[in-house]
């Protein structure tokens, strides 16, 4: 290569290094493009997990509700009371969410629609053709069947069937059906994305499709594709998979999940491309800035060669006046000067003698004229420096000092000489050196100074007639068109007008009396548009009041709106606890109240307006209900009125950060859902045939009597009683006569045991009595007392008397429950042998089981 040999080696190595330097960093460029690459890709796949995750969370849950309500209904629909079953249906319609449901419907055994949440039906509509009918009809146990969608033919709208399965005496009687919208669910999906080409799939997993987010219309008959994931692995709980949707073309990468407790699958896609559209852009904007920056490289590497190259030629050529050339290169392109050390006389050429305003044909001064142009405070640093050059102490002079221009200003001026004669016995003669103008360069240096300490303000250093000397970039690419300089303009170029312009002029006059002002004023940016700034000025030097001015702007624009926004925000959130369905109170750090809503004081009964409270001590609360504990903590507690009202008050403390806020206090009527638990707990304890304590209850009181401790009397015993040949009533006058005889059993239990007694119903015609500190003798009397009133009673069914007896067996309460219970059914085992229609005790100390 001819063009490389006028380089010497060490150039051509180094050129070579930067080369391999830049296909070094073009590697790890791309290497680096690639992992950023993959790891959208991968932080896709996790997003899409974790919203499949979240959505089939959701749908769990509504599908439970669903299931909990089907079968809530059916059961109330059994019972054969049509207003209790219709007011259930209405109040299910009412909680569910608008447009959730399409219907609840009553199918017959022969698959007639019999009933219809909308109304009375015009004409006879079978389903009996359905999927959800025919797969309960032929079910063998009861559970929530999901079928596919279908055209309604009542609603002639499309919905998702649920079926549930009624039974009259075991034997399938037709099913409940709850129609639920596709676009309810499909209309939540899309609620949950903030991007049109993400989607949301709730498909059966027979990969019928239920919902998607987008496209429904052209699911609703429709089945997945059988080359997803989750059609081939039906074992697989959840998987990951990309899929191109013919219906939109967006590749997508998917993710999916299957429902623990239905036969349902959750699956969520985000489109691809967009996801990565983000690390693209900036990928291709890191190539054409590293290439930009790769070829300045190359070619400047290039250009520093040359140059090298042509120094090296004039470093050969160059020999003379090498020491004035040194002194002349460190000192810049700037005034020289030199001092004949016997006589005082300085001589200097043009260059200095303009730096200080003086005629260029003035090239001779005596030292100490020069020296008077010195402004006082630097002198004595002037002097100790040339004193310790002159005795050999520095190898050279060097000082930074103020001259007086001839205009009267100061100018700021960097020295460097160095003696370059000296006599036989070491005297000095003569010095040479160079003189710069920095006055620039401290102006600079303190501008950085004050950008350091006010990093991200706008920042200008002006004069004393108020012209722009410099501006930070930050100022520039607010104030200027374009980014072109701002520099040498005047300073009305940033403000609104002429009017702020001469107003501002007034802040002058505080800066040279403090040396610091600060004020909030508006000025106007490169697009015209005013903007407000928090603008502190401060003298560049201190002793000069006239000197130049660094103003720090931080612009406050943003604080003043979002000020503004906040007192809206207030408002709202007004407005939003005046209509909160509850009371409010809000209390500051100090414990004084901030805010109480009209619900409030309706709750209490207070003829008040809730602004008398404001200000007051929030201990009010605790005056108003009796029994409330006010602690700092958080709380929930329920306190019961005069009234009998039941009042829910919840104490929620307000942290910001780590401190202490205020507290928050909610006061919620909750008589009727109290009312409601215990109308529920009543029916999850009490057998629905007998009105008894059922199974639960029942071995719950044997527990807590077994754990009372009782001092010199027995524990007491424990019946077991059960109805000889009962199989014989079902058979012989059927299942509702066996019904009666079993409640008419329970009411001659009510009438003969005592109030301390407790009696429940085990199951079919097995029930039990606890005899709370009974001996055996009394135990035996009950027991005898209960035998023979059945005996002697009858049951009138369709005007046939029904007579029945009991065998019963006595346990005492001694030892576990499961002890006690199989000496009972040991006991009844032996009534039952021995004849039946008798009592018999359990032998003492034996068990089984």
């Amino acid at each position: 290569m001819p063009a490389l040999r006028c380089f010497p080696p060490r150039i051509i190595l180094s050129l070579s290094l930067v080369l391999l330097a830049c296909l070094l960093y073009w590697g790890a460029l791309f290497n680096a493009q690639r992992t950023q690459l993959n790891n959208a890709e991968e932080q896709t796949r996790l997003r899409a997990m974790q919203m499949a995750d979240a959505l089939t969370s959701q749908v769990t849950t509504l599908m439970f509700g669903l299931e909990y309500l089907a079968r809530s209904l059916a059961a109330k629909y059994q019972t054969g009371q049509m207003d209790y079953f219709e007011l259930s249906v209405h109040s299910a319609l009412e909680i569910f969410p608008p447009e959730s449901f399409m219907q609840i419907s009553i199918v017959d055994r022969s698959g007639d629609v019999i009933y219809s949440s909308h109304g009375r039906l015009q004409g006879r509509v079978s389903v009996a053709d359905r999927e959800h009918f025919q797969a309960q009809a032929s079910a063998e146990s009861e559970h929530l069947f999901i079928g596919r969608p279908v055209l309604g033919r009542v609603s002639g709208r499309w919905t998702i069937p649920l079926s549930y399965p009624l039974h009259q005496q075991g034997v399938f009687d037709g099913v409940l059906v709850v129609s639920v919208s596709p676009d309810y669910i499909s209309s939540y999906f899309r609620s949950v994305f903030s991007e049109d080409d993400d989607v949301a799939l709730l498909l059966r997993n027979d990969g019928d499709y239920l919902a998607r987010s987008s496209f429904q219309s052209e699911v609703m008959r429709a089945r997945v594709s059988p080359v997803r994931e989750f059609m081939d692995e039906s074992d697989a709980e959840s998987g990951q998979y990309r899929y191109l949707t013919p219906f939109d073309d967006v590749e997508r990468d998917y993710a999916w999940r299957r429902l623990e407790n239905y036969p349902l699958i959750v699956s969520v896609g985000l489109d691809r491309e967009r996801a990565l559209l983000a690390v693209k852009a900036q990928n291709r904007l890191a190539l054409l800035g590293s290439a930009f920056g790769t070829s300045t490289l190359l070619l400047a590497s290039l250009g520093i060669a040359l140059l090298f190259a042509r120094l090296g030629e004039d470093r050969r050529l160059l020999s003379e006046g090498e020491k004035r050339l040194g002194l002349a290169l460190e000192g810049g392109d700037m005034g020289s000067w030199e001092l004949e050390l016997a006589t005082g006389k300085v001589i200097f050429d043009a260059r200095w003698a303009k730096m200080l305003g003086l005629p260029a044909v003035s090239s001779v001064q005596n030292w100490q004229v020069i020296e008077e142009r010195v402004h006082p405070d630097d002198r004595a640093a002037l002097e100790e420096a040339m004193r310790t050059h002159l005795a050999g102490h520095s190898a050279s002079f060097e000082c930074e000092c103020r001259l007086l221009h001839e205009n009267g200003d100061y100018i700021r001026t960097s020295n460097r000489a160095k003696v370059t004669q000296r006599a036989a016995d070491g005297t000095p003669l003569r010095m040479a050196g160079v003189q710069s103008d920095v006055t620039q360069q401290v102006a600079q240096r303190n501008m950085l100074a004050a950008l350091f300490d006010n990093n991200g303000a706008e920042i200008f250093l002006t004069s004393n007639d108020r012209h722009i000397r410099l501006a930070n970039q930050r100022a520039v690419d607010l104030f200027s068109a374009g980014g072109a300089p701002i520099d040498g303009q005047s300073s009305r170029v940033i403000h609104c007008d002429d009017e702020s312009y001469e107003a501002f002029q007034s802040l002058y006059s505080s800066l040279r009396e403090t040396g610091k002002v600060q004020v909030e004023y508006q000025l106007r940016d490169a697009q015209g548009r005013p903007r407000w700034f928090s603008i502190q000025g401060a003298l560049l030097e201190p002793d000069i009041v006239d000197g130049d001015v660094i103003w720090t702007l931080v612009d406050t624009t943003e604080r003043r709106e979002a000020e503004r926004a906040l007192v809206a925000v207030r408002v709202r959130l007004q407005a939003i606890i005046e209509h909160f369905p509850g009371g409010v109170l809000v209390e500051d750090e100090e414990g004084l109240i901030l805010l109480v809503n009209q619900m409030l004081l309706d709750i209490l009964g207070l003829e008040m307006e809730p602004d008398s409270l404001v200000g007051r001590s929030g201990s009010v609360l605790g005056a108003l209900l009796p029994g409330i504990c006010m602690a700092d903590a958080e709380s929930f507690q329920d306190i019961l009125l005069e009234d009998g009202r039941i009042l829910r008050v919840s104490l929620v403390v307000v942290r910001y950060q780590v401190s202490h806020a205020g507290r928050l206090c909610i006061v919620q009527d909750i008589t009727e859902q109290r009312r409601k638990e215990m109308d529920l707990e009543r029916m999850a304890m009490t057998d629905p045939l007998t009105s008894l304590a059922n199974r639960n209850a029942f071995m719950s009181r044997m527990r807590h009597v077994l754990g009372q401790p009782v001092a010199g009397v027995e524990k007491g015993a424990l019946l077991m009683l059960d109805l000889d040949h009962f199989k014989r009533v079902n058979d012989n006058f059927g299942h509702a006569a066996g019904d009666q005889v079993l409640v008419h059993l329970a009411k001659i239990l009510r009438e003969v045991l005592r109030v301390s007694d407790t009696v429940g119903r085990l199951g079919g015609e097995e029930f039990a009595v606890l005899l709370p500190a009974t001996g055996l003798a009394g135990a035996q009397v009950l027991a005898e007392r209960l035998r023979s009133r059945l005996e002697r009673s009858a049951v009138e069914v369709d005007g046939e008397l029904i007579r029945v007896t009991m065998s019963i067996g006595i346990a005492m309460l001694d030892g576990e429950i499961k002890h006690i219970l199989a000496r009972a059914d040991e006991a009844l085992y032996k009534a039952k042998a021995n004849g039946r229609n008798r009592v018999e005790f359990a032998t003492a100390g034996r068990a089984t089981g």
